[in-house]
């Protein structure tokens, strides 16, 4: 008898931990999705398995760590990035994401003045596209085909100031823009778009030796409250951790270790929070041509846990009454949804190779192990010299 009054409270507990979970704020912006929809910025970082936290570049490491936007020159940087379509993450479904804007970032850094630098870039973090979510309208030929569409912009104003040889501090002002377009709105036919931008503050340090570098940033978490019509949520973007160390040899080779530790429990308590562990290891040569320069080689390692798997309610915005249409275009809308378990192994390969000396070439690609998701990403980046502008004037007639 105890044996089954046992039996029946480990059931019942069971089914109180496995209870389909509500969605906290909009479709594609919550925490679970950014394992779909991230992009890796930098490409010099890709290569090295997105590591970089505690070397010094220009405004593209300011994303990472505004303390280590340190080169001594003004700057200018292009990235863009080529991503494959990654599978569903809901296991009931077998549709695909996409992300079809292929620029990653833009930005400028400028010659520092009293040993502070100032930078001005735009990232763009997350990207999706739900390649299929057509409803079919009852009594009628016609269906409804929506691409739902998510995008998380973010604009950059960095400072960073050498205190000395081997410290620096930085900070970056934050302005994020969540844009929706065709928002997945279950239940309504209507097209729904709209924009929220919230800010924040990151500040970094960055200690550098003739062996070892230290590098680290902070962003704090902010409550953000999305409403438009009746899509009405307050989501917290959670706080995020940065640090990194690099190791530098004498035969120019570098080995480094970064982990990003974000809080996705201040979320929602079902999100698990995440520590993403990476390991990067670059090898500098020096090449004797004059048009193509010194080059390196990279070779990385990036794993990213799960942040949630299991059920969750699908939102219907659908009215009490089913008045709006016929019972059977309601009756399409699933109530639950499975998230399946996601753990990313990703493996990276780069190169970074010097041309004339103004311009610098990245090249960075992700490789998804792992097939949860395929993942895959390649990311390239160029970076000018800003002189070589003035270079380019002076030769013409």
């Amino acid at each position: 008898m105890k044996r089954i009054c046992f039996g029946i409270l480990l059931l019942f507990i069971i089914s109180l931990y496995a209870q389909a979970v509500d969605y906290v704020g909009p479709d594609f912006a919550q925490g679970f999705y950014d394992q779909y929809s991230k992009n890796y910025l930098n490409a010099d970082m890709v290569g090295r398995g997105h590591t970089g936290m505690a070397l010094p570049g220009g405004v593209d490491y300011a994303h990472h760590n505004p303390a280590a936007m340190l080169d001594d020159y003004s700057s200018m940087i292009l990235e863009i990035a080529i991503k494959a379509r990654v599978d569903e993450f809901n296991d009931l479904q077998n549709n695909k994401y996409q992300s079809n804007s292929p620029l990653n970032s833009i930005g400028f850094s400028f010659a520092p003045f009293n040993n502070t630098h100032f930078g001005f870039s735009y990232n763009l973090e997350n990207s999706l596209e739900y390649n299929s979510f057509e409803r079919p309208l009852p009594q009628t030929d016609t269906s409804v085909d929506y691409k739902p569409k998510y995008a998380n912009n973010q604009i950059l104003l960095s400072f960073a100031h050498e205190l000395n040889k081997h410290i620096s501090f930085g900070v970056n002002g934050i302005v994020n823009v969540h844009s929706f377009r065709e928002y997945r709105n279950e239940g309504k036919v209507d097209l729904i778009s709209f924009n929220k931008a919230y800010y924040r503050i990151q500040p970094g340090l960055l200690y550098q030796s003739e062996f070892v570098n230290l590098g680290a940033s902070f962003v704090h978490a902010v409550d953000v409250n999305y409403k438009h019509k009746y899509i009405d949520y307050n989501m917290t973007i959670p706080a995020e951790l940065k640090a990194g160390i690099a190791i530098k040899f004498n035969n120019d080779l570098i080995v480094l270790a970064d982990t990003d530790f974000t809080l996705y429990s201040q979320q929602a308590k079902y999100m698990n929070d995440q520590a993403v562990f990476k390991l990067g290891i670059e090898k500098r040569f020096e090449n004797p041509f004059i048009k193509i320069g010194d080059y390196s080689l990279k070779l990385g390692f990036i794993y990213s846990p799960k942040i949630y798997s299991g059920e969750y309610n699908v939102p219907n915005y659908s009215s009490d009454s089913l008045d709006e249409f016929h019972p059977n275009f309601y009756n399409a809308i699933p109530d639950i949804g499975f998230i399946k378990p996601v753990d990313l192994r990703l493996l990276t390969i780069g190169t970074t190779v010097r041309i004339k000396n103004d311009v610098q070439l990245n090249m960075g690609y992700i490789l998804d192990t792992s097939k949860d998701v395929g993942l895959n990403q390649l990311v390239v980046s160029l970076k000018f010299d800003l002189a070589v502008f003035n270079s380019l004037k002076k030769n013409l007639p």
